[in-house]
């Protein structure tokens, strides 16, 4: 590489980064945004949790870089398999379709911490979820999929592999 390739290469770096979105650890208000399940005042990230009608909670975390100075508006959507017969998208596929839910919360002045607790509606859907939370205006603050799973089946389906079956 010549020292000319260099040298644009060093100016065109920094203006090609920028349009990337900040990590949000680093910018707006939220330090540490966390999912997962609430266990002893702790979060336990997990890419799955096992669908459970007990006292188990899931849900976010978001810890703030410093006392807020006022409310801020918190949302957040789940994205769920849906339960159609049939959803036909543009390319004509015929698929089980989604649902989305939406929620709001409203972090309070001179608070640090925000917590939203959920837990599962008997009847819910196994499968690909996705929680999106937005901190007010715009900054999206946790964006991932995870799996609920029937505890049990996966089990019984372990079991049957140790069998040799």
């Amino acid at each position: 590489m010549t020292t000319f390739q260099r040298a644009v290469l060093a100016l065109l770096l920094p203006a090609a980064l920028s349009g990337c979105r900040p990590d949000a650890k680093q910018t707006g208000l939220v330090a540490t945004a966390e999912f997962g399940v609430f266990f002893g005042g702790q979060i336990q990230e997990r890419s799955s949790i096992p669908f459970q009608l007990s006292k188990q909670k899931h849900g976010f975390r978001l810890v703030f870089n410093r006392p807020l100075p006022r409310d801020v508006p918190v949302n957040w959507e789940l994205d769920i398999p849906g339960s159609a017969a049939g959803v036909r998208d543009k390319r004509g596929t015929v698929g089980r379709g989604r649902i989305t839910k939406l929620g709001e919360g409203l972090a309070k002045a001179q608070t640090t911490q925000f917590d939203h607790t959920m837990s599962f509606e008997p009847g819910a859907p196994l499968g690909a979820w996705n929680i999106r939370v937005l901190v007010h205006p715009n900054e999206l603050v946790i964006d991932r999929t995870f799996e609920v799973y029937d505890a049990r089946a996966r089990q019984a389906a372990i079991k049957k592999l140790q069998d040799g079956g």
